[in-house]
């Protein structure tokens, strides 16, 4: 497993409507990898966001393989991503052994809440550590969000994951407030454990721009459509007199507008993550 750097303690900071420092919109695409990087992401608390970091902020720069482990709930497949399935079930669980071993690709595995529990003691009986450089998990603003987190992280060191693999991605921040203040209690946690890692740079905001592709059924990558104008082709429509197609080339263009502005902070998440690709 890969060693990091110790954490470094952060000065508080502020939730602002954007990062300080300006980042691109659009996403470099990874090649295939000579030596396949496995991540794991999971929370102990359904609809935190979990699926939606891992398909906005990790898949974008692996661009390989994506597992869910998942009884019931949605997974990244809302993204357009397409998503090897898995229940927590023994065969289940095996059969995913055997396929993340045999996959040439990086890979992240999304396990659901409703199959976290089962996964936890499967992954300690059989040794599943050993199969995964990171794990990254997922917490909210709220007293549970943040208590399940910590949880979330005491569990995992018993199992065998060693500090430096662990990352935190603070989801669903308020603008101007500041971040230690928002997750006081995971805050209050680091400060006597110095080894947990927390970063107030590695946070996002609540977007709508998520909830917003999955109501029109596109994928994420389609929504940021690099290199698209749709203005340009919504003109090109209306004057061919495809006024129909035209408004939905319009709508289109706000839509992207968008997922280009979401883009700025799940790449800032993504550097603060320091996961090397």
């Amino acid at each position: 497993m890969p060693d990091t750097n110790a954490v470094q303690n952060s000065n508080a900071k502020e939730s602002v409507a954007a990062p300080p420092v300006p980042l691109k919109g659009t996403i470099a695409q990874a090649p295939t990898p000579i030596q396949p990087l496995r991540i794991l992401i999971l929370a102990q608390v359904g609809t935190i966001g979990k699926s939606t970091v891992g398909a906005t902020v990790l898949h974008p720069h692996l661009n390989g393989s994506f597992y869910s482990i998942e009884s019931f709930n949605q997974d990244a497949g809302r993204y357009g991503i397409d998503v090897k399935r898995y229940s927590a079930a023994p065969d289940d669980l095996e059969d995913f052994q055997f396929e993340l071993a045999n996959d040439l690709d990086h890979a992240i595995v999304d396990i659901g809440q409703s199959a976290l529990d089962e996964f936890l003691k499967r992954m300690a009986v059989d040794h599943m550590v050993e199969d995964f450089h990171y794990v990254v998990s997922v917490a909210d603003t709220t007293i549970r969000g943040q208590d399940e987190a910590i949880n979330t992280w005491e569990t995992l060191m018993k199992i065998g994951f060693e500090p430096s693999q662990y990352r935190l991605v603070l989801n669903r921040s308020q603008p101007k407030k500041a971040i230690e203040e928002q997750y006081s209690r995971l805050f209050a946690y680091k400060k006597l454990h110095e080894e947990f890692w927390i970063k107030p740079a590695c946070v996002l905001p609540a977007i709508p721009a998520f909830e917003a592709v999955v109501k029109k059924k596109i994928s994420w990558e389609d929504a940021l459509s690099p290199g698209v104008n749709f203005l340009d082709r919504s003109r090109e429509l209306r004057a061919a007199g495809r006024v129909a197609e035209a408004q939905e080339a319009t709508n289109r263009s706000v839509l992207a507008k968008w997922a280009r502005g979401a883009t700025i902070f799940t790449e800032a998440a993504f550097a603060a993550l320091d996961i090397p690709v």
